[in-house]
């Protein structure tokens, strides 16, 4: 039995050879988003942080 993913791969024209190369770029696109959403996530906890302790040695 193929699986569901196979057989809309399989409408698509796209055989088991594409997969072959389609696997690898399609991993490597989910990293590149997950890395830019890490970097987003850390360039805001950093700058919130950053104005906290300038908020915390303005107030001393």
């Amino acid at each position: 039995m193929e699986s569901w993913i196979e057989q809309i791969f399989n409408l698509g024209g796209i055989n088991a050879d594409h997969m072959n190369w389609l696997v690898p770029i399609v991993r490597g696109s989910a990293v590149i988003v997950l890395a830019l959403a890490a970097n987003l996530i850390t360039h805001k906890f950093l700058f919130k942080g950053i104005r906290y302790l300038v908020a915390q040695t303005r107030t001393v």
